[in-house]
């Protein structure tokens, strides 16, 4: 279990496989274990790698330093530790902030991204009663937002999922309200992060997907993310929420697999 040092933050990492470098980057909360219907399944093919963002999983979790940018320079951490000069991106919620953020930091190293989940300027769209209801009341507040997160056909069908997402929020050593509250507050964190103005600079292959019943994140500011892409495609997908990677993993698989096939 590979990990790499960035100015005293330690993050994890795995790879796994051979070919062209997928890295896969995880929603705010969880860890690379939400990958698991895509790991092995591009692996064939791919080198997969998942990542464990500072303040989840088995990566350090620091008081403070939790700016999207911070993240995304990780990222670019971990190519380099690995070897790997070029990646496709495939990013769900946060891990899609950060996808983005690193093609615009290092446009190089970024040969194409699939954006799931993704906007930017979001404070705008967050009430001040919500920031408080998290920092007041955190579990009531989390689990209210789980519910909202998926889709009705997942909560009939799939109960699995919820309780994946509740499991990984729970387990305190992996991710904690101290994290979440941090990332939060910090400036230019999942909350506060505004690149609406630099998003014209993108030039690599662009998908950006949205699900119809995602009630976390606002729709009109993921179109307004992929028509503010040049080039951009956007696909909203029914009867999914905001974690379409878990919810109908082979249906993302086979959107993604056709979103290589154009690059």
């Amino acid at each position: 279990m590979p990990y790499i040092q960035r100015n005293d933050v330690t993050i994890h990492y795995e790879s796994i496989g051979h070919g062209s470098p997928i890295v896969f980057l995880h929603a705010l909360s969880l860890n690379r274990y939400a990958w698991v219907h895509q790991l092995f399944a591009f692996a064939r093919t791919h080198r997969v790698l998942v990542i464990d963002h500072r303040g989840h999983g088995l990566s350090d979790k620091p008081a403070a330093g939790y700016a999207i940018g911070e993240m995304a320079a990780d990222l670019l951490a971990v190519l380099d530790h690995a070897g790997i000069n070029t990646a496709i991106l495939v990013g769900c919620s946060v891990g899609s902030m950060i996808a983005v953020q690193a093609a615009l930091d290092a446009p190089e190293r970024v040969v194409a991204m699939m954006l799931v989940s993704c906007a930017t300027n979001l404070s705008p769209h967050v009430p001040r009663v919500v920031v408080e209801a998290y920092e007041q009341r955190f579990d009531a507040a989390f689990n209210y937002m789980i519910q909202g997160s998926t889709s009705e056909a997942t909560k009939r069908l799939r109960p699995e999922v919820s309780a994946f997402l509740s499991d990984a929020y729970r387990a305190s050593d992996s991710f904690s309200r101290d994290v979440f509250v941090s990332c939060m507050r910090d400036l230019n964190g999942v909350f506060n992060w505004n690149v609406a103005t630099r998003l014209k600079e993108i030039r690599q292959a662009v998908l950006v997907v949205a699900g119809q019943e995602d009630q976390t994140m606002p729709f009109e500011a993921m179109r307004m993310l992929a028509t503010s892409i040049p080039g951009a495609e956007f696909k909203m997908v029914p009867a999914v929420g905001h974690y379409y990677p878990l919810e109908r993993p082979c249906d993302f698989n086979d959107d993604l697999r056709a979103f290589l096939g154009r690059l």
